[in-house]
């Protein structure tokens, strides 16, 4: 995938299927925050993910399992938000018809989700590897355990609201969130990850200006913490 093109915010190309929007944050806001997370999820899980809780024969692929008729719904809500083209679903030949030549199927739906998170700057969510418990006293401490973490996680995590935030007031300049509105998810992360590595590398190095030890501290220039690869 393209760099230049992800940072201009222009339409991605994935072969077979045609070109995916790279949503600003008006198309984010016009369909509310709630929704855009709901059509992530088709591209988050995997069948990995979802094996974990039910059981998946080992041919299943995940189309396979998002065109069943109870998921498919949130599949093709997903496919008209990012591609915005035609969507029709052949359930005959069991594929998604993109436009007027493009398909999605089990052979290329996990190529646009890739695509689909790149631009999101999300990440598949990785399933938990689960050990073996003894008895049910072992799994219910696990289980508390787990959900402590997972609160903890959430209390201690930046939500996007706060990236927000940082991208308008960070930095050496303000950004009016009228200009916001016009920016894609990887315009504001890439200005996110840009303020947070210049203010981390200055705060390190007055710290060394200070009197402390370099090898204690982090130095390493801000420019090579934001290199897009």
């Amino acid at each position: 995938m393209d760099n230049i093109t992800l940072l201009f915010g222009d339409k991605i190309y994935v072969e077979n299927i045609g070109y995916i929007h790279q949503p600003k944050m008006q198309d984010i806001l016009d369909v509310g925050f709630s929704n855009y997370g709901a059509y992530l999820i088709p591209h988050l899980i995997s069948i990995e993910y979802i094996s974990q809780e039910e059981e998946i024969p080992h041919d299943l692929k995940f189309f396979d399992y998002m065109f069943q008729k109870e998921a498919l719904p949130s599949l093709v809500n997903s496919l008209l938000f990012f591609i915005q083209d035609k969507i029709n679903v052949d359930i005959d030949n069991q594929r998604i018809i993109v436009g007027d030549n493009g398909f999605i199927d089990r052979t290329n739906l996990d190529e646009l989700s890739d695509a689909i998170l790149k631009i999101s700057c999300r990440e598949k969510i990785k399933p938990d590897i689960i050990p073996t418990f003894e008895n049910d006293a072992q799994k219910d401490v696990y289980a508390k355990i787990m959900e402590g973490r997972k609160k903890k996680a959430e209390k201690e995590g930046i939500n996007f609201e706060t990236i927000i935030n940082i991208v308008a007031n960070g930095g050496k300049s303000f950004v009016p969130y009228d200009e916001i509105r016009k920016m894609t998810v990887f315009q504001i992360m890439s200005r996110y990850y840009f303020i947070m590595a210049e203010e981390g590398f200055d705060r390190e190095f007055a710290k060394y200006l200070a009197g402390a030890d370099f090898k204690e501290l982090d130095l390493t220039h801000w420019i090579n913490k934001v290199k897009i690869t």
